[in-house]
């Protein structure tokens, strides 16, 4: 996990672009190395969490086991793109899309086309920096 994510976290995040995501595949070793290994099924970077990864294809002894599929991962794995943390309540990653929501009308409205991201701290960071 920590290779991919350093890869993943090296490329450049360029306006207009917003989120950098990479799917991986498996192959057969990666099988192996479940089995002995717990294996990490994606992540994203914590400084801007505007970079991720998730395995994109069935191929693991921990996504047969766990019944996550390749979908849900990837979807568990956007939620943090947009600013959610892991919680026991959706309640908190519904209140934090809607600031960044507003976030990016205002960006909008001052000709910044870029959906802002949000730090686990709050923290809200457009392609310009952060707003106030």
């Amino acid at each position: 996990m920590k290779g991919i994510l350093q890869e993943v976290s090296a490329h450049p995040l360029e306006c207009p672009c917003d989120r950098l995501v990479f799917f991986v595949g498996r192959g057969f070793r990666d099988f192996l190395w479940g089995m002995v290994m717990p294996e990490v099924l994606g992540a994203v970077e914590d400084t801007t969490l505007t970079k991720g990864y998730a395995v994109a294809e069935w191929g693991s002894l921990r996504q047969v086991l766990s019944l996550l599929s390749p979908e849900d991962i990837s979807v568990h794995e956007f939620y943090h793109l947009l600013g959610c943390g892991h919680g026991l309540s959706a309640t908190p990653c519904y209140e934090r899309i809607a600031q960044i929501k507003w976030a990016a009308r205002t960006n909008r409205e001052t000709g910044r086309d870029f959906f802002p991201a949000m730090k686990l701290s709050g923290e809200i960071l457009t392609c310009h920096g952060p707003t106030p």
